[in-house]
């Protein structure tokens, strides 16, 4: 009995595969009556400056390293590291340049970062940019640097 089922249960499991691959490719509903994935409101707007990525990533809330550089990516070139206006809080001496590309800013610490500091990052909205234009907003980021509770 069981043999002439077998052809039956095999028609059976095609069957089923089939519905389900045609559900998973084309799902169960009207495509045309969707939103498109690709909504204006969310598009960026690459004609304003903004920062487009950061090292580490995300920035806010980082842990740095002694050592660690911090790099901020934008979407339009910078003037050069000195007018790219910004703060540390509380103050840390350190080298701002620009890469090769003029969208990163690179922030170097002179000297290790004291272990355990927090420190809050402001760039300023008069950071001048390569054509001439400014930064037209304050952004702050608060990182702080790891621990160190010995061995």
């Amino acid at each position: 009995m069981l043999t002439s089922m077998r052809p039956r249960i095999i028609i059976a499991i095609i069957s089923i595969s089939l519905a389900l691959i045609a559900i998973f490719k084309f799902g169960f509903y009207d495509r045309a009556n969707t939103p498109s994935e690709e909504v204006e409101s969310t598009q960026i707007d690459m004609s304003k400056p903004q920062i487009v990525q950061t090292d580490p990533s995300p920035l806010a809330g980082a842990v740095l390293l002694a050592t660690q550089p911090i790099m901020i990516m934008f979407n339009v070139e910078l003037e050069n590291g000195p007018e790219t206006k910004l703060t540390f809080d509380p103050p840390l001496e350190h080298t701002a340049s620009i890469s090769g590309d003029r969208k990163t800013l690179i922030l170097t610490p002179n000297k290790p970062y004291p272990a355990g500091q927090g420190y809050t990052l402001t760039i300023k909205s008069d950071a001048k940019l390569a054509n001439g234009g400014k930064l037209g907003f304050d952004k702050s980021f608060n990182v702080r640097t790891i621990s160190y509770t010995g061995i």
